[in-house]
């Protein structure tokens, strides 16, 4: 009796033993799916974030009609509220318009303006010979105010230009674009919109620039229209482009 009285709980354990360790393999196998399970998921994520960025990415830098062209927009929408005292209009404000004892206008103008709200189309087609960019861009300042209607104004063409950058350092430009004369850099960010313009370059030329990367700079060569203006005469007699180089 004691013999199989001791054989039953031996036989238990030898059967729980038996029962655990094929038990084991299977849990085993388990977390290894589950584990995996997770990994494939993480990877999943990642992929559809970067993705995500991506398309933002794209969407920043414009929107893509066809393969290996981008077309791009932009501008801004611009009111100015002005009162001065001066001898000109109040919409074009130069220092030099500003009245002094006897020659002041005596009467202060108020006045209000949005033509100077600015829209540009900017299209880049890459090409085997290098990305072509064509640009153009216009205002509303082109006419006189209409202040008894609908006070409408003239749109004005500012820039209009193909570009063909047919390497990474050089690129050639032919249209209306600020002067190659004229440095950009110089020129201060003022809430005015014209500017201290009396005192440095300011002009847009129609031209054929040709641009390329030099030291920590560039070099250009420029054709542009002919211009000369002096004392209220403008000559445009001249047979040659202006020459710039810089």
């Amino acid at each position: 009796m004691k013999i199989q009285i001791m054989k039953k709980p031996l036989v238990a354990a030898v059967a729980a033993c038996a029962l655990g360790a094929a038990a084991l393999p299977a849990v085993a196998a388990d977390d290894a799916v589950l584990k995996r399970m997770e990994m494939l998921e993480q990877e999943l994520k990642a992929l559809k974030e970067s993705l995500q960025k991506k398309e933002e990415v794209q969407l920043k830098k414009g929107v893509e009609l066809k393969k290996g062209t981008r077309f791009q927009y932009g501008g801004y929408i611009k009111m100015d509220m002005t009162s001065t005292d001066t001898t000109e209009i109040p919409h074009y404000f130069h220092p030099n318009s500003i009245g002094i004892e006897d020659e002041a206008s005596g009467e202060r103008e108020f006045g209000t303006s949005a033509k100077q709200s600015r829209f540009w189309l900017k299209g880049n087609h890459e090409t085997s010979a290098g990305d072509i960019v064509s640009y153009i861009e216009m205002d509303f300042t082109g006419g006189d105010d209409q202040e008894r209607l609908t006070n409408n104004n003239a749109s004005r063409l500012r820039h209009a230009f193909l570009k063909w950058n047919y390497s990474e350092d050089s690129s050639l430009l032919a249209g209306q674009f600020w002067s190659t004369f004229m440095n950009t850099g110089a020129y201060p960010e003022t809430l005015d919109w014209v500017g201290p313009t009396s005192g440095i370059v300011f002009i847009r030329q129609q031209q054929l620039r040709w641009t390329t990367k030099m030291g920590g700079g560039s070099f250009m060569l420029a054709a542009e229209n002919p211009f000369s203006y002096v004392d209220g005469d403008l000559d445009d007699t001249t047979d040659t482009p202006d020459l710039v180089v810089r």
